[in-house]
């Protein structure tokens, strides 16, 4: 398990995505929100990850993908996450709003 900080900023052109963690730092490179009257809205972001200085030898640089899905009340998020070109890992994520 890993914790970090996920900060979302979005234009009338853009949205950017930034993950920052104790080991690393992720910025997305193509993100959508999309708007379900069922489920809510959901992002979409492809980025890349780049590994802090002196990180461990199997936190290489990556490219991934991640789908979030944030409650009726936008007060938190999960989904999930996979990684490739470089890493090959998955997993979940749980968001909770600060």
């Amino acid at each position: 398990m890993w914790n970090g900080k996920v900060t979302i900023a979005q234009t009338w052109d853009r949205i950017r995505v930034h993950l920052a963690t104790q080991k690393s730092s992720s910025d997305s490179i193509s993100a959508a929100i999309l708007h379900d009257e069922i489920d809510g809205y959901r992002l979409l972001y492809h980025y890349r990850n780049n590994p802090g200085i002196g990180a461990e030898a199997d936190l290489a640089g990556h490219l991934g993908f991640s789908e979030l899905v944030f409650n009726k009340q936008l007060t938190g998020a999960q989904g999930e996450y996979f990684n490739g070109h470089g890493r090959y890992t998955f997993g979940t994520m749980k968001l909770t709003r600060v």
